[in-house]
This record gives structure tokens, C-alpha cells and sequence, in this order.
């Protein structure tokens, strides 16, 4: 299984600074995998150990409760890493470790764009380990960059509909590549999007369309385009301490 182009050290997007030699060890360790079935053998499959680097496109993984509500919903586009909670070091770098392997259950795995990505197996990252210190500092800024993630998803997830839809959209278009000059703009069905937010569609389709009334998006044959970024970034502000706890709609 091949992936549209090979890649060098210095087009990943590495976490801290490590020894070339490492970096080109852990490449060169890598399998490459095409859509989004590598992402639900990681929580499937219990012996699918190791880290994912995301080299082209945008997917999701969504959390929930027994009861439906959102736990965390994480976007994973070009340049992140996923898997870090997946390494049996032997050590607890982090409480991610115990974070994230308590959800395992009501995990919702989509793909907004489509998505490639290189796996580094447990055991090449562990016999790595053996050779280089280093190795243990990689995993830790990867597992600290991913419970910065888990916090602001977390926080995220009791806000009301219209910052989720805000936070969601530009964590996806940050991962899209635009062209200087070019307002950033996705491709995403309101359907996929409701489901990534955890909010009702008819919920979801009447907060983009106050969204689109009021000049801050565009909406376009399933095409959302952000019109004024600093506009949106301001709602989230000003809706800061606006919860949304429970409420049904």
C-alpha cells in the first residue's frame, strides 16, 4: 500500500528536536495506510500498536457517552499524530496514557477529506527506545501536545452549538491548504458535520445559516468558506461562559 508521494524527515512534522538519525530510524520504521480503516483498527484492535502520522487530508474521532453526549471530538488533519496512549513503554508518561484508554467505547472514527498516513509499530518505537533516550522525549511532547488537545476538546464539548460549529469548522480549515490571498473553505455535508459536533442536523443547519446571514460564512453547493476569521474567533470569545448542558434540540 503506497501513499501519493515518499517522504523525507525533514516534511514530518516532528514534535521536539531529535537526532536525524532517530528521525530517519522511525521513518524509515513506518507502514503507510490510505483512509481512515487505520484509525479504527487502533481502537479496534488491541494489537495494533504504535503511532499514526497524518500526511494528507482531515478525519475525525468523536467520543461519546452511553447517554450520547459528547466526551471529546478530536480533528486529525496533515502534520498530527495519533497513538502515543498506544505505547507500552512500561511507564506512565503522562496521565494521557490512563485519559485516553478509558475511551475506548462510543468511538466514531470519519473522514472529511481524504486521508494518508505513515504507522510506526510498537516495536520498532520501542526498540528504539533501547538505542536512544531520546526516544522517551519524542513520546512525551507527543503526549503532551495530545492531552493539550484532549482539554480544549473537553471544554469545548459544553459549549452551545454555534461555538462548536465555530471551533470544529476553523480546526478543519486549518488543516486545509490554501492559497495566499484565498479564503479557506472545506467540503463537508451539514450532515458529517452534526455528527462530528454531536448536535441535532436541524441544530447544526440553523447555526450556519445565521452564520452565513450575518457575513462570517459562505455556503456554497456543500462547500462552507470562512469569510471573516477574526470575526468568528471573536464569537468564540464572546461566548466563552455560554454552556450548553444537556439541552435537547
Amino acid at each position: 500500500m503506497s501513499l501519493s508521494k515518499p517522504y523525507t524527515i525533514d516534511e514530518i512534522n516532528w514534535p521536539c528536536k531529535m537526532d536525524s538519525n532517530v528521525q530517519q530510524k522511525l521513518l524509515e520504521a513506518s507502514q503507510p495506510y490510505q483512509g481512515i480503516d487505520v484509525l479504527n483498527k487502533m481502537f479496534d484492535d488491541p494489537t495494533f500498536r504504535g503511532l499514526l502520522y497524518c500526511t494528507k487530508g482531515i478525519s475525525t474521532m468523536s467520543n461519546t457517552r452511553l447517554d450520547g453526549q459528547l466526551l471529546v471530538s478530536l480533528v486529525v488533519g496533515k502534520g498530527d499524530w495519533a497513538g502515543v496512549n498506544r505505547i507500552d513503554d512500561g511507564l506512565a508518561l503522562t496521565p494521557v496514557k490512563t485519559a485516553l484508554a478509558s475511551l475506548k467505547a462510543n468511538i466514531a472514527v470519519n473522514e472529511v477529506q481524504d486521508s494518508e498516513f505513515l504507522y510506526i509499530p510498537e516495536k520498532a518505537i520501542v526498540e528504539l527506545m533501547q538505542q536512544d533516550s531520546s526516544v522517551y522525549q519524542f513520546l512525551f511532547y507527543l503526549a503532551k501536545r495530545m492531552t493539550n488537545k484532549l482539554m480544549q476538546s473537553s471544554h469545548i464539548s459544553f459549549f452551545k452549538p454555534e461555538s462548536k460549529v465555530i471551533f470544529y469548522l476553523t480546526e478543519m480549515m486549518r488543516k486545509v491548504e490554501t492559497p495566499a490571498g484565498v479564503k479557506p473553505s472545506l467540503s463537508i455535508t451539514q450532515q458529517l458535520l452534526s455528527e462530528i459536533i454531536n448536535v441535532s442536523r436541524p441544530r447544526t443547519n440553523e447555526t450556519l445559516k445565521a452564520l452565513v446571514n450575518e457575513g462570517l460564512i459562505a455556503i456554497d453547493r456543500g462547500r462552507i468558506t470562512l469569510l471573516d476569521l477574526p470575526g468568528l474567533h471573536q464569537r468564540i470569545q464572546s461566548n466563552e461562559f455560554e454552556y450548553y448542558w444537556h439541552e435537547k434540540r
